[in-house]
């Protein structure tokens, strides 16, 4: 199954601002709605809830941004394997350089670190945790607050116990 829907998130926000500085926290839930086969090696959903307390900050200024947003995943069992993956913490980070008021070029990426053993049939499996830094170049394009464009181009390194990749990511916003 290589095309649909991936899992659906859903979170409650609560922010506030101070000058330059933007907080956020939040309670997300990604909910098992992309399609999921027990018998396919790789799949879009993952066949489990996952609940995510997470954090964020900005700053930001005329010139530059600096953003992080730091979550904890505690994620469910697969009823179609009696898998658990463990529990992780992760960062997304972001370092943009404001080369104009609609430009902006910068540094991506992500740690995640696994906390807690997986388990299959109730049962840990040790020495099976999961880990990955990725860093990348990135570029956005936001003309009016109507609408941007993003580019981020990650590469994947110190990776442990997943797959090794790198991602191409596009994002394009439509305010209404």
């Amino acid at each position: 199954r290589d095309k649909g829907l991936a899992d659906t998130s859903v979170a409650a926000l609560l922010a506030w601002h101070k000058g330059n500085h933007h907080f956020g926290i939040a309670l997300e839930g990604v909910l098992p709605t992309g399609d999921y086969d027990k018998d396919h090696l790789a799949n879009i959903g993952k066949n489990y809830y996952t609940g995510r307390p997470l954090f964020a900050y900005t700053y930001m200024n005329q010139y530059m941004d600096l953003s992080a947003k730091f979550s904890y995943s505690i994620n469910g069992k697969n009823d179609d394997t009696n898998y658990r993956s463990g529990q992780y913490a992760a960062v997304d980070y972001n370092i943009g350089y404001h080369v104009s008021p609609a430009l902006t070029v910068g540094l991506q990426g992500y740690a995640l670190k696994q906390a807690t053993n997986d388990e299959l049939d109730s049962v840990k499996i040790e020495d099976n945790k999961a880990q990955v830094i990725a860093y990348g170049p990135a570029i956005a394009y936001h003309p009016s607050k109507q609408w941007s464009i993003e580019g981020k181009y990650l590469i994947e390194d110190q990776v442990e116990n997943r797959t090794k990749g790198r991602n191409i990511g596009l994002k394009f916003v439509w305010s209404f």
